[in-house]
């Protein structure tokens, strides 16, 4: 099992830790201030809560109150730490709608605060969705290997392990799971970044901070699913539009990713990685037809693609696709583009 030693994080006068994303609040925050405004609930957030379990830290924090300005609801910070998704150890938070200011207020007498970790993550953020949060007290989760980011949210140092399983690489930050990809605009401390191979053997961690969160890059192997395949584009009644093409890859320039137009009867390859940040492609041509093509030449090749079509003049159809999911919306006329088939990552075994 690989060890990590203790991660040493120095406590700051100004205890605050806004990201683009998120803030997070701790005891410093609340001491001698009888209020706390943010405007990280704008666009909507979840406010996610934790403390230590005394009687004296529930006391003063059930008179730490979070106040929803669209619902008018007060709930304390010790209520929020004592919500739970049902028949679950994941964390269940406060959801608050568009909000440009939320007031969290300190009604203890003196403004007196006790340890405690409030996290507000806005609706903008990703994984908003599908991120799991857990405290690290008593945390069991059956299978450790999630298909999306775990954040673990203390107000005091704990330690982490993860069991041997079917894991090629774990990413770990310091921060919550609203920077955990690579190119988040919050370059956040990164607590682990290793490709493990074909054997994992576990990790543990041991963290002096409020936040940490891990992703796991766990390849599905299955006889299954086949690679090399090729993916046609086309329009109705062969009109021509502007295809759009945003990807993520992670791949070599002998294995590119390959945008064939058939129209122009010509070939625009696409490589990159994530270690030197050029994982990312934008591509745009004007075609009836398209042919995405891509062979791996390692384990570790994928590639995922958004595609849509516009019109002159308008928007056409989005299809989003992930590799495990595939969303499609139109934000203009629906019959644009009547057959846009779903890319999807492929992957050897």
């Amino acid at each position: 099992m690989l060890f990590l030693p203790l991660l040493l994080l120095l406590p700051r006068a100004d205890a605050l830790i806004r990201l683009q994303w998120s803030a997070l609040y701790d005891e410093v925050d609340f001491k001698g201030v009888d209020q706390i405004t943010t405007d990280i609930c704008a666009a909507g957030c979840k406010v996610y809560a934790t403390i230590p379990i005394t009687d004296e830290n529930k006391r003063i924090t059930s008179n730490i109150i979070v106040e929803n300005p669209n619902t008018k609801v007060r709930t304390s910070v010790a209520d929020l730490s004592r919500l739970f998704m049902q028949d679950s150890q994941e964390k269940a938070y406060l959801e608050i709608g568009n909000a440009p200011t939320v007031i969290i207020r300190n009604t203890n007498a003196n403004g007196e605060s006790a340890p405690l970790a409030l996290w507000i993550v806005s609706t903008n953020s990703p994984y908003f969705r599908t991120a799991e949060v857990y405290e690290p007290l008593n945390l069991i989760r059956p299978k450790a290997v999630a298909p999306v980011p775990i954040t673990i949210l203390s107000a005091y140092s704990f330690t982490a392990t993860v069991m041997p399983g079917d894991v090629n690489g774990v990413y770990a930050r310091a921060a919550g799971y609203d920077v955990i990809d690579r190119n988040a605009a919050d370059d956040c401390y990164v607590v682990m970044d290793n490709d493990f191979g074909e054997s994992f053997n576990g990790i543990f961690l041991a963290i002096n901070g409020p936040l940490l969160t891990l992703a796991f890059n766990n390849v599905h192997r299955s006889s299954a699913f086949n690679t090399g395949n090729a993916y046609t584009l086309r329009t109705q009644n062969d009109k021509e539009m502007m295809f759009n093409f945003d990807i993520v890859m992670d791949t070599d320039s002998a294995h590119p990713v390959s945008i064939y137009d058939q129209k122009g009867a010509q070939n625009h390859p696409f490589s990159g990685n994530f270690r030197d940040r050029t994982n990312e492609g934008i591509f745009k041509m004007q075609t009836y037809r398209a042919t995405v093509s891509f062979t791996p030449g390692t384990a570790d090749g994928f590639y995922g693609m958004r595609v849509w079509a516009d019109d002159v003049g308008g928007e056409g159809t989005k299809t989003t696709t992930s590799g495990k999911d595939t969303t499609t919306s139109s934000t203009g006329n629906p019959s644009i583009l009547i057959l846009l088939l779903a890319i999807v990552a492929a992957m050897t075994f």
